[in-house]
């Protein structure tokens, strides 16, 4: 194998961290080739006892590309002190020499401090901005979670609230690092000595740590069978993450600025976010099917029964001889909740059609599905408690007409409505319960 890749997550003052690893990648018979925005490639080579030095430059591209004047004047300078000139990255300039006692490419460690703070400056704008997007994505959530847990609980985005604190985790912790950097370098530069260490090795074991929890946790959700949202999320990955890294080494190529190459992924993201939000509201997900009778013109010819848990007959709704249609509208899930909608109805246009609708809600656990009876869909002010020993429930609610049930069973829980009354033996009761609870 003549080449390999290696994941980068350094920080910008982390320079010392960067040389010592790339000499110990040279030890090993591997040297620096080229810097990627996130993966870095080296190259086979002799093991050889190689030095390796970082520089800033402000005004560098973080994305690297084609050097400044300025720059090639900094790169003579070290050429003449011999150092070779190997790539750049994140405002960093990487230089390696063969010398056992090399010329230091940096001696004024005010001067060092100074430039990267400079460099630090430089990067503000884009932390604020990623703090901001943050920050607006958890309240979006926070508010969701609050007006209709249900839909979150039954939902791919179940798993942002997952991520979201360990993102925010890797980013406290950058931040706090940053800040406790400054100040130990500000004091031991004011005192005569070297620019302070980093904290390299704890940045490194929180993203591992971050990283290898999260690919548990989509593991684990792709251990449940007919979960979609997973099979969805892996196909916008393959597809969107190679596509995307191409564009930008071609932007790269290209010679395009920082704030370009920055802007223009961000601006089509926010562009097809716009695009496929309506769109996925438009499939009726949160909404309940309309009981009222259709119009003439909207009644098809002939309907085929789909499979469905519940019918009439199991509810003890007389069908009245009419031709039945059966549809499940919904069916998503995560790790903590799944959810199936279903509606059966009669061929017809007047009153006398009978029409029910039905969720059933599985949960991982009875404090799950308690937060799911927050929801309005399911639990509102016209269902009010009732005794009704024959469900074996932990809660019943129906409404004054009883066209209305809401029955929970721990983990389970079933949100029937319909046209007709809902009166069911108690031998009906007991086999849509076994129905229930065996899904």
């Amino acid at each position: 194998m003549k080449h390999t890749y290696r994941l980068w997550f350094f920080a910008p003052m982390e320079g010392e961290a960067v040389a010592a690893y790339l000499c110990k990648m040279a030890r090993r018979g591997w040297r620096l080739e080229e810097a990627g925005r996130y993966f870095w490639r080296f190259v086979r080579a002799e093991p050889a006892p190689l030095t390796y030095a970082v520089t800033y430059f402000p005004d560098a591209s973080r994305y690297g590309g084609a050097t400044t004047e300025e720059q090639d004047e900094l790169l003579d300078y070290c050429a003449a002190a011999g150092w070779t000139y190997v790539t750049q990255m994140q405002r960093m300039q990487i230089f390696v020499t063969d010398q056992s006692t090399p010329i230091p490419l940096e001696t004024d460690e005010k001067q060092k401090l100074r430039t990267i703070e400079a460099v630090l400056q430089k990067d503000q704008w884009r932390r604020r901005l990623t703090w901001a997007v943050l920050l607006l994505l958890a309240y979006t959530l926070i508010e969701l979670a609050i007006t209709s847990p249900l839909t979150l609980l039954t939902s791919s985005a179940v798993y942002a609230v997952f991520l979201m604190p360990l993102i925010l985790l890797v980013l406290g912790q950058r931040a706090l690092c940053r800040r406790l950097w400054l100040r130990k370098s500000r004091q031991s530069v004011a005192k005569g000595g070297p620019c302070a260490p980093s904290y390299f090795r704890l940045s490194r074991a929180t993203l591992w740590f971050v990283f290898l929890l999260s690919c548990a946790a989509l593991i684990a959700a792709g251990w449940q069978e007919g979960r979609t949202d997973i099979a969805s999320l892996l196909r916008y990955c393959w597809g969107l993450l190679p596509g995307g890294a191409v564009f930008l080494w071609w932007m790269r190529r290209r010679g395009y600025g920082e704030r370009a190459i920055f802007w223009t992924p961000l601006l089509i993201i926010g562009a097809v976010a716009l695009i496929s939000i309506p769109i996925s509201m438009d499939f009726g997900v949160g909404q309940q099917p309309d009981l009222t009778p259709p119009k003439e013109e909207q009644i098809l010819s002939s309907l085929e029964a789909d499979p469905v848990p519940l019918t009439f007959e199991d509810l003890g709704i007389d069908s009245g001889g009419f031709p039945i249609s059966a549809e499940i509208y919904v069916d998503s899930g995560s790790l903590l909740a799944s959810m199936l909608r279903c509606s059966v109805t009669g061929e017809g246009n007047t009153q006398s059609v009978p029409r029910l609708s039905y969720t059933i809600v599985r949960t991982s656990s009875p404090a799950v599905a308690d937060l799911c009876l927050r929801d309005e869909e399911l639990l509102n002010e016209e269902l009010l408690p009732v005794l009704d020993d024959g469900w074996q429930a932990k809660a019943v609610y129906a409404d004054r007409i009883h066209r209305n049930l809401l029955i929970c069973w721990g983990n389970a829980i079933l949100r029937l409505s319909s046209n007709k009354s809902l009166t069911l033996t108690e031998q009906q009761k007991a086999a849509v319960r076994e129905q229930i609870l065996s899904m």
